[in-house]
Formats: structure tokens, C-alpha cells, sequence
């Protein structure tokens, strides 16, 4: 660690005192942290290890003997009487979970669970936020941990009989934990976990004048080098270092502000902060806009033109990884080698301090559930190793529960992650960031329109988040 602060520290004493060290250390100094970027690294370095984590006690307070499997009665929980449970479900195939809800039923015939699957996000959490308001909820509901925060007060807590949260540290993703405990009760059974990652088509990087080992560099201010070296001795122009979907495309552009913030190391980060990510997140679209592609012009996602080998890097989850991996396995795909692609982590303000992205999905009870306890038996059964292995096997997801997350830098990846800091990933938020880049990407706005600044959109996020907290204090 103590390297890593005195090599970032020699690069901001260059980038503030250029005259303090000999010309060529204070140039490459300055080629390591380009532009303004340097907030977000002087941030880092400045929270070294601190007090213990909220983390780091539960798993501390977690004994080897909770690692083994608590026997549980569910039965106390159950009533012969029949009942159907139902279970709101975003975006997927019911048949994902058809196994564990037969084992299920092989047990306990007289509870039928059935599901209803909504397709669109903000449909389906106004109908949530409805129905908890109303108290017309179902007994199941599936749920973000991006959410949380908005919905935890009309959420019934797993018994404890069942599940406790130093169970789920020891079964499941620590961040996955962090989100869906609250003190000690468990809100919700984490279902599956996305991280941000760099998807990479290696066959472009393998000049050793771009990058060295074929992959990019491990750490942001290298990665703008990375792509200046691209577009200089990269043979064919068509081809871009770096494509990002058009802010209104998808969800990777807040993503990448999520991940930038959680970087920082600030809980709760400042403007100056908020606008070096922004700021940064500006770099890499006009670097792909300098390579000659216009991406609010574009109709194809990034991924359909990695698919066509026009790009080296992307930025996606697993999500985005299955859809490449299945043009290969459908036999589409032409363009682009199915060894040829690798995943790796995304670049790091500082080689040492690994900081992920981190999104889950799970399901909870409300309290207005018609049958509460009824439905946590059920979660229960679901949460265990068996039917989450089933369930992904189904899916293609990465499991939320550690020892059947096999998919290498995913698993690797979801064990570093973090929630995101709150509110940016709400949904409300994701829409507002997404508009306001793509206002600043504007080149030419028309005379009688203000050009959009980073300032302007650091402005923004700053005071959607006092609306937000505002509308949803601490409890």
C-alpha cells in the first residue's frame, strides 16, 4: 500500500507543483493522472483502512459453526390448510425456479406458489411502491438493492428461527448481505448478482505498443493511455478502443458513475467529487467519439458491435457477457473468436485498493403479505444450496450463494463488491443522469440553448440527492 501512495503521490506532485520534480518524471507523472482528474485519487489515498466495516463484523461475529447447515423446521411455520402464494417477479422465466418450487411442494402439497413476471422496471417498482402503500401486496415480491432504502419499513423480517443475517455471511456475497439485512433481521434471500466488469476482444490488444498481456491496464489513468496508444498504432481506423451505449440506451453509463463514486471512498460524495466522475465519464465518450463514432448516432448497442469485432473494449455485467457468449454458441457469430474474448475487472483508481460494483436481486415479504410466515418457509427452502444451484443453472446468472458461483471473475468480482452508494442507483436517478449526459455529449447545441456543464450536471446530482433524502430519511 505504501508504494502505491508514494508512486500516486509523485504523479500529484507533478500535476500541482510541475516545476518540483526533473522533466521527464514530472511529464510521465502527469500522463498518469490526465487532465483534472486527480479528486477522486487524492479522496482514496486520504481513507486508509479506518474502522471496522459493518462487514467485516458480521463476518467477524459469524463462527465456523454457522458454516454448518442449521437444521431447520419449517413445519411450524405451515398449516394444512391450502394456500397459494403469490410472487411478484422482474423480468424472469418462471421456469427458472420450477425445481426448487416442486421440491417444495413434494413437502408442503398444500402450498402453491405462483408467479407473475413483469417486464418493466419502472412498471413494476410503481406497482410495488403501490401496493406496499396500500397494503395490497402479494406474499412475495422480488427486490433491488439499489431499493431498499425506499421500501425497508414495509418489508416483514425473516423469524429468526429461519434466517439471520450472520447466516446469510456466511452462505452469500457480503455486499448481498449488507443490502438486504437490516441490524439483525433479514429482509430479503439474495436471488443472483451482476458486477461491472471490462469485456474485452483481445485479438486488438495483442501490440505490445497498446497494451502489455493483451488486456488493458489495471488502473484508470493507464487506461487513458491505453486508448491513446490504440488509435495511434492500431491498423485498422474502423475499430474503437473503447464504445459506450448512448446514456439512453442502457445502464451502463450509471453504473459507471456508481462504481466511480464507490471508488472515491467517500460515503457520502462531495460536488467536487461527483464532478470528477462526471468528468471522467466524459473522457471515455469523447475518446470513442474521437475514433470516428458518433454513439448517439449509432442504432447498434455496444455489444452488437463488439459482437462485429469493431470494438476492443466494453463495459458490461454478466448479463452482457451471456449474450455475447450465446452468438457463439448459436454459431451467428463470424466477426469475432470465441477465444479471443476475455473478462477482467474494471480499472482501479489505485493498483491494491479493488472496489466493485455491486447489484443483487432477491426476494422479501411484505408485512401486508397475506401469508407472511407461510412465505418466509418458502424463501427459506429457496435460499438453500440446492435450489439456488438449480435455479442458476436455469438462468445463466451468477448465484448470490458463494459456493456455486463458479464463473471465475465473476465470483472474484462479487466478492469485492460494494452496494451502491444511495441514491445512485435508484431508478429516478439513473433516468436524470442518463439525460443530463447526454446533454453534456451535446458538441453544437442550438444558439438560443445553454451548453450543459460538468458543473451543471454535478449540480444536478447533488440536488436530486437532497430531494431523496429528503423524501426518504434514516430510520
Amino acid at each position: 500500500m505504501s508504494s502505491t501512495i508514494v508512486s500516486i503521490g509523485i504523479a500529484l506532485l507533478a500535476a500541482t507543483f510541475p516545476n518540483a520534480l526533473p522533466a521527464p518524471v514530472a511529464d510521465f507523472s502527469r500522463q498518469l493522472l490526465p487532465d483534472s482528474r486527480i479528486a477522486i485519487v487524492l479522496n482514496f489515498v486520504a481513507h486508509t483502512d479506518e474502522a471496522q466495516t459493518e462487514t467485516s463484523k458480521r463476518l467477524a461475529t459469524a463462527t465456523k459453526n454457522w458454516k454448518k447447515k442449521r437444521e431447520k423446521d419449517l413445519s411450524p411455520f405451515l398449516s394444512d390448510q391450502a394456500i397459494v402464494l403469490d410472487t411478484w417477479l422482474y423480468q424472469e422465466n418462471t421456469e427458472n425456479l420450477r425445481w426448487p418450487i416442486q421440491e417444495f411442494n413434494r413437502q408442503f402439497p398444500n402450498v402453491t406458489v405462483a408467479l407473475q413476471t413483469f417486464s418493466q422496471e419502472r412498471a413494476y417498482l410503481n406497482s410495488l411502491k403501490h401496493a406496499l402503500a396500500t397494503g395490497e401486496a402479494p406474499d412475495i415480491v422480488m427486490v433491488k438493492n439499489g431499493w431498499i432504502k425506499e421500501i425497508k419499513n414495509e418489508l416483514a423480517p425473516a423469524p429468526a428461527a429461519l434466517y439471520i443475517p450472520e447466516e446469510c455471511y456466511n452462505f452469500f456475497f457480503p455486499f448481498t448481505c449488507d443490502a438486504f439485512s437490516d441490524g439483525d433481521k433479514t429482509l430479503a434471500i439474495p436471488l443472483f448478482v451482476r458486477t461491472l466488469l471490462m469485456i474485452v476482444n483481445q485479438d486488438l490488444l495483442r501490440d505490445d505498443r497498446i497494451v502489455v498481456g493483451d488486456r488493458p491496464s489495471k488502473v484508470w489513468s493507464d487506461f487513458f493511455a491505453d486508448q491513446k496508444n490504440f488509435t495511434k498504432f492500431n491498423e485498422n481506423k474502423k475499430n474503437s478502443f473503447l464504445l459506450l451505449d448512448a446514456p439512453d440506451k442502457s445502464n451502463t453509463v450509471g453504473r459507471l458513475f456508481t462504481l466511480l463514486m464507490l471508488q472515491s471512498g467517500e460515503e457520502n460524495p462531495s460536488e467536487e467529487v461527483i464532478g470528477d466522475g462526471v468528468g471522467l465519464i466524459k473522457s471515455l465518450y469523447d475518446f470513442s467519439q474521437a475514433e470516428g463514432r458518433k454513439r448517439d448516432q449509432l442504432d447498434k448497442s455496444a455489444v452488437d458491435l463488439f459482437l462485429e469485432g469493431n470494438a476492443a473494449v466494453i463495459f458490461g455485467t454478466e448479463e452482457e457477457y451471456l449474450t455475447i457468449t450465446r452468438s457463439f454458441l448459436s454459431g451467428v457469430n463470424t466477426k469475432l473468436k470465441d477465444s479471443a474474448v476475455g473478462v477482467y475487472a474494471m480499472p482501479q483508481v489505485a493498483v491494491g485498493r479493488d472496489v466493485t460494483y455491486g447489484e443483487t436481486w432477491g426476494l422479501a415479504v411484505p408485512k401486508s403479505a397475506p401469508h407472511p410466515d407461510q412465505a418466509w418457509a418458502f424463501l427459506t427452502h429457496l435460499a438453500e444450496e440446492q435450489s439456488l444451484l438449480s435455479y442458476a443453472q436455469r438462468s445463466k446468472k451468477t448465484a448470490s450463494r458463494k459456493a456455486i458461483a463458479d464463473f471465475n471473475i465473476f465470483r472474484d468480482s462479487a466478492l469485492l463488491a460494494k452496494n451502491p452508494i444511495v441514491p445512485f442507483d435508484a431508478l429516478d436517478f439513473y433516468d436524470l443522469f442518463a439525460k443530463n449526459i447526454a446533454d453534456l455529449l451535446v458538441e453544437k447545441p442550438p444558439r438560443d440553448v445553454i451548453p450543459t456543464t460538468i458543473a451543471d450536471v454535478a449540480a444536478a446530482i447533488i440536488s436530486f440527492r437532497n430531494q431523496y433524502d429528503a423524501q426518504n430519511p434514516s430510520q
